[in-house]
């Protein structure tokens, strides 16, 4: 609202009050005035100089409508008159009122956005105050809704719903008298990447494979798979179902994500999805180790289940019981039949895990062997010595095994543990302490011990006293030795003893006592004296020894005074004379160098010590040693200072860098060189002059590849110094590695290119660049967007990623370039029906736009032909396909700036199987039986072509040839739905008569089964099938068989022809059982001479023949046979039954030579040497008893001897001519008992 105010004062003409211009905006151009006048009037008319109207221009309030003049003009002078003035003059007052433009505002041009992306946003407000803010009919988010170039964010609700489009509006805000403005664009949104990896899941480590079927849709179809760990993907990581295999180190940490990415994203950012895997540990089973047990003992078991459960069961190879089998310390008691073997019984025991959860059984075994207790006998207990060098050992093992192992409560060793005789040396400790034990110990059986106690005595300690060393002069030397310690006989003694020719006074047993020299000891420079304990018990004798030399005092020479440089070495060169000719040196210094191999040599070279070098000088000595006396003497040296260098690091060492700063400082020495292990070159050259120089090092391959730089500066124009070496030795900081991603190429109708650039090494920032004209949403981030400007999409653009923060590096760039083309067109065809037996449908798929080439992929699992990149293969259902009915090909477009789909649906009917099976039943009349088979549908016709010009169009027809023949017939069968299929099968019209001869046999002798069967017609038999009917089977044209019991058999013979025919014979097959040799005899244990009866225990037998194994036989079932002669006899006996069957049985039998007792008729016992004693003959015997009666039953004689012997006398006095009665009471070795009685005549 304009104000002009006009005040008339009374004695004046006129007072005129101006207010200052105002501004009005075209689109908003109705004039408001209020004017006021006061004074000597109160009306007023209101003027203009332009062309508009007022509504009434008598009003203070007038409205103003300008005219469109008065807008292009843009200034309107408004002039208020008073009037009704009275005396008064007029007054004016003017106001001037321009006119703005209206703004103008543009929101931008349509987009297509990704649903995972941002919209970049680029308004432009011209005009009013410049600025405007932005709403949306969506329901996401502004970063800055006052922001012309801010972003837009997603919601939810924008992204889901249909159609899937927002506007987002640009308005000014109401200012200057202007309306609002607005302008707006629509944001079209395409499918975000959808990702399911699958559901969490938990594995055990033995069982430990993550079957996945994963999911990649809406933006993406194909995916990337990641891991945490270190495990394999299977049949690849592209692959969206498979399955991973952890690796040891998954399994080890119990954790694993499967993190799915997807790939070939289009303009949308890459989504991802996890499956967190935990991986529980499987079960560790541990049985624990074998064990021998002794019979009658229980098996004390101690196991061990760790990991994925702690729970377990016992089961056992043998027929003992557990106390509880689900007790991981469980004890098994065996039972009779464990231990009845007569060796070692091994029992095998498993323990199984249970409550496995996912995990898979687990197990382990470990095997117990039951023994009888064997006998150890460690030996009796016993006393040693501590210096006898062992104790050897005498134990015994006996019984269920003979082996052991030693065992000691002490520290000692055994020469061989598992020597039953082996040596056993005592420890210092088992001699301190004194005693130890000795356990044996049965191994390979159950476990028994036996112990001793060895009891050790101490050794003496004999100490002859130190080595002397006495002048050329000296006669004799005091000598002070000891033996300590106390035997089992008392406390030990010694005894001196020398090499040499003196002699001891006052004696030899005295510990301490004199030597006096001989002259040949002196001449010999020297002796040996040996002290030797004595009294020593069980222990031996022990030994020390005192060295006598004996010198002349020696002349010392340490050499000549000399000045050398502090970084070489000294080259001494000293003499002894006399004495024993040695010496050693030492130093006066504040600390000592080094001497070279040893103090102890006399030409040695010495290193000086920091306290020398820092000192300037030393002092050494050279002193005798060995010698009665010891001379020294001394040799100064004066030290010149050493070169010094330092390699010195002044630059950045950055692996990008070309050359590395360095400097030299070079002291004493009259200059240096460089060198590098590396190989790079120094520059302006590798020589440097005494003080301080710089120069460069410029890297080689070298250096880089390995990351780590080594220079050596070296002295030069040393003097009379040694070389001086300091080295430099530095890693090159990583340069930056800078990635910007691969090359894009962008549709034209996307405004926004999404950059994911990496930066590491030396950096992780960056800053982006572009060849072209259009911006960046943050040219700082690595992950951004480029808003491409109009000439941009006309073509390419270069964008440069370039590392910041780059430290000592320079920085590093990388590109990648944008090409924008048109979105590609697709067309994947028609939708198509085909029979599920069509051998593939045709495409003809179609590509235009930015690329010409795609890619056909199957909602199925058929295959294209040649390769899915041709856009008219033949698609081959597979067996799933058709048995789904339908699958859905997807052709998507490669190579271009979007993958780009169309889709086409092929519906699969089924189509029938034609079948038919046929029986001639040998016959001109064949049966055919329609077999076919339809999954879907049903089949409605069938054509049949009998091969003779005869046909059907029934399912199943009979038909009769006129001949025999080959005959082609043919089925045709059609479904419902259209589809066809055809069989041809070849009949043949043939006899053929199955028919065999078999033998009938006695049970387990051969039977032959010979083949007389016949084919007739065009027709060969080809093979034979026999079943002889227990169980055994055949498929010669005329086999064997033997029947392993009796009785009879149905045996069946089917034979098949080269047509396919086949017949069945069958026919009865007997077989009879053997009789069943056996016998036995009257004597166990026969003898020559002795009747035999054999006693047949034969079962069904008729007829028998017996073989007595000397070449008589006998045909009797129960014969009695008398052996003349002893051998070892093989018995035959054969039996034959009613059917002619016969059966075998031989035994093996000694006939032993032993005879029945036998008294000669007479004897004559006349002193002539022959038969002057009655004997009992025959045996051998295990007793004899023999007596004697003269013809009036008076005893005679009695005797027990083996052979009787009666001389003819009673206790001694001769008996008369005459007969006497004998009895014989006696037994055999093969215990037959006889009792004789007989006469025998006394002659003479």
């Amino acid at each position: 609202t304009l104000r002009a105010f006009v005040i008339p004062v009374a004695s004046e003409t006129s007072i005129a009050s101006v207010i200052p211009p105002a501004a009005d905006c075209i689109n908003n151009p109705l004039v408001v005035l209020n004017g006021s006048i006061s004074g000597g009037a109160t009306t007023g008319l209101w003027t203009t100089s332009g062309s508009g109207i007022f509504d009434d221009p008598t009003l203070m309030n007038a409205t103003y409508t300008p005219s469109s003049s008065d807008t292009i003009i843009g200034l309107v002078t408004f002039i208020l008159t008073s009037t009704f003035n009275g005396l008064c003059n007029v007054e004016i007052d003017t106001v001037e009122i321009s006119f703005v433009p209206a703004p103008t505002v543009n929101a931008g041009p349509d987009q297509v956005i990704c649903a995972n992306h941002f919209v970049p946003l680029s308004g432009v407000v011209s005009g009013g105050s410049g600025a405007g803010y932005w709403t949306t009919l969506g329901t996401g988010t502004f970063s800055d809704s006052n922001d012309l170039n801010g972003v837009y964010s997603f919601s939810i609700g924008d992204t889901t719903g249909t159609p899937k489009s927002i506007q987002l509006v640009l308005t000014t805000p109401a200012s200057t008298g202007c309306f609002a403005v607005t302008d707006t664009f629509t944001v079209n949104i395409t499918p975000g990447p959808y990702v399911f990896a699958g559901s969490d899941t938990s594995v055990c480590g033995n069982n430990d494979t993550v079957f996945y079927n994963s999911t990649v849709s809406g933006g993406a179809t194909t995916g990337i798979w990641t891991t945490t760990g270190s495990g394999t993907f299977s049949p690849n990581n592209t692959a969206l179902s498979g399955f991973y295999v952890p690796s040891d180190s998954d399994r080890t940490s119990g954790t694993v994500e499967l993190i799915l990415t997807s790939t070939n994203n289009g303009d949308c950012f890459p989504e991802d999805d996890t499956i967190f895997v935990n991986i529980t540990p499987a079960p560790v089973v541990d049985a624990g180790g074998n064990q021998f047990v002794c019979n009658g003992n229980v098996a004390l078991l101690s196991a061990s289940i760790t990991g994925g459960t702690t729970t377990g069961y016992w089961t056992s190879s043998g027929t003992g019981s557990f106390d509880d089998s689900t007790l991981l310390a469980a004890t098994y008691t065996p039972s009779t039949a464990d231990t009845i073997a007569p060796g070692p019984d091994t029992i095998v025991f498993v323990l199984t895990s249970t409550n496995n959860g996912n995990c898979l059984v687990e197990s382990d075994t470990l095997a117990i062997l039951l023994t009888a207790s064997p006998f150890v006998n460690a030996g009796g207990n016993d006393t040693t010595c501590a210096n006898t060098g062992g104790y050897v050992l005498n134990g015994t093992v006996s019984g269920s095994t003979s082996t052991g192992v030693w065992a000691t409560s002490g520290t000692g060793s055994f020469v061989d543990s598992t020597d039953l005789n082996t040596t056993y040396i005592p420890s210092d400790s088992d001699t301190v302490a004194g005693s130890v034990i000795l356990i044996l110990s049965s191994t390979n059986a159950c476990l028994i011990q036996d112990s001793l106690m060895l009891t050790i005595t101490p050794a003496p300690i004999v100490d002859a006293g130190g080595d002397q060393i006495i002048c050329a002069n000296d006669t004799s030397l005091a000598l002070n030795g000891s033996v300590i310690g106390s035997s089992n006989t008392g406390a030990f003694t010694g005894q001196w003893t020398t090499l040499g020719t003196g002699s001891f006074f006052p004696n030899t047993s005295e510990s301490a006592t004199y030597y006096r020299l001989s002259a040949a000891d002196s001449l010999a420079g020297g002796t040996t004296l040996i002290l030797t304990s004595t009294n020593n018990g069980n222990c031996s004798a022990v030994s020390d020894t005192v060295a006598v030399t004996i010198t002349t005092i020696p002349v010392v020479d340490a050499g000549l005074d000399d000045t050398v440089c502090a970084n070489t070495v000294l080259n001494l060169s000293g003499t002894v004379i006399g004495g024993a000719s040695s010496g050693q040196w030492y130093t006066l210094g504040i600390d000592t160098g080094i001497f070279s191999s040893s103090d102890t040599i006399l030409n040695p070279t010495y290193a000086f010590s920091n306290g020398d070098t820092t000192a300037g000088s030393v002092i050494i000595v050279l002193s005798s040693t060995y010698a009665c006396l010891n001379i020294t003497d001394t040799v100064y040296i004066t030290i010149t200072p050493a070169p010094k260098v330092d390699a010195i690091l002044t630059g950045n060492v950055c692996a990008s860098n070309d050359s590395i700063d360095i400097a030299s400082l070079v002291q004493v020495a009259g200059g240096a060189t460089w060198s590098s292990l590396g190989g790079g070159v120094f520059s302006p050259g590798a020589n440097v002059l005494t003080g301080t120089d710089s120069l460069k090092y410029v890297l080689s391959a070298t250096d880089l590849s390995s990351g780590v730089v080594t220079l050596i500066l070296t002295s030069t124009s040393n003097g009379s110094c040694n070389t001086e070496v300091d080295t430099l030795a530095f890693n090159l900081v990583p340069a930056p590695v800078v990635n910007a991603g691969p090359d894009q190429n962008v549709c034209t109708d996307v405004n926004s290119v999404v950059l994911t650039g990496s930066v590491t090494g030396g950096s992780s920032t960056g800053q982006w660049s572009t060849s072209g004209t259009g911006t960046f949403t943050d040219n700082t981030t690595l992950t951004t967007l480029y808003i491409p400007s109009f000439a941009d999409t006309t073509g390419s653009v270069i964008l440069t990623l370039t590392s910041t923060n780059n430290g000592v590096c320079f920085p590093v760039t990388d590109s990648l370039m944008v090409i924008w083309s048109e979105r590609p067109v697709v067309d994947a065809g028609l939708d198509d029906t085909i029979c599920s037996d069509l051998a593939g449908v045709s495409l003809n798929g179609i590509i235009t736009g930015g690329t010409s080439t795609g890619v056909w992929i199957t909602s199925g699992t058929g295959t294209f032909s040649p390769d899915s990149a041709t856009l008219n293969a033949l698609y081959i259902p597979s067996a799933a396909d058709i048995t789904g009915g339908q699958v859905t090909l997807t052709l998507t477009a490669t190579g271009g700036c979007a993958a780009t789909s169309d889709n086409v649906t092929i519906t699969i009917n089924p189509a029938p199987i034609a079948y038919f099976t046929y029986s001639t039943g040998n016959s001109l009349t064949v049966s055919f039986t329609d077999s076919s088979t339809i999954v879907g549908g049903t089949i409605v016709q069938w054509f049949w072509d009998f091969g003779d010009a005869s046909t059907s169009n029934i399912p199943s027809p009979t038909h009769t040839y006129a001949t025999t023949g080959v005959y082609p017939v043919q089925l045709v069968v059609i479904s419902d739905l259209g589809c066809i299929d055809t069989l041809l099968v070849t009949v043949s019209i043939v006899f053929i008569v199955a028919d065999f001869n078999a033998d009938t046999v006695c049970l387990g002798v051969t039977t032959t089964f010979t083949d007389s069967s016949s084919a007739f017609g065009l027709d060969s038999i080809i093979a034979w099938n026999w079943d002889f009917g227990d169980a055994s089977t055949s498929t010669l044209q005329s086999p064997t068989h033997v029947y392993i019991s009796a009785g009879s058999y149905v045996v069946t013979l089917i034979v098949t022809s080269q047509q396919g025919y086949k017949d069945t014979s069958l026919q009865v097959v007997m077989v009879y059982d053997n009789p069943t040799a056996g016998f036995s005899l009257s004597l166990s244990n026969p003898t020559i001479l002795q009747p035999i009866n054999f006693i047949d225990e034969s079962i069904d037998a008729v007829l028998w023949s017996w073989d007595f194994g000397d070449g008589s036989v006998s045909s009797s079932s129960n014969p009695t046979y008398t052996y003349n002669i002893s051998n070892v006899m093989t018995i035959t006996q054969i039996v034959t039954n009613v059917f002619g069957c016969t059966d075998t049985i031989r035994i093996d039998k000694k006939i032993e030579n032993i005879y029945p007792p036998a008294v000669p008729l007479a004897f004559s016992p006349n002193g002539d040497g022959e038969n002057d004693i009655l004997i009992v003959r025959g045996g051998p015997f295990k007793t004899v008893e023999l007596i004697i009666y003269n013809e009036w039953g008076e005893l005679i004689f009695t005797s027990e001897e083996m052979k009787g012997s009666w001389d003819g006398t009673k206790k001694g006095v001769p008996q008369p001519l005459g007969v006497y009665i004998y009895t014989v009471k006696a037994t055999t070795l093969n215990d037959l008992v006889y009792d004789i009685w007989g006469e025998v005549s006394l002659l003479r």
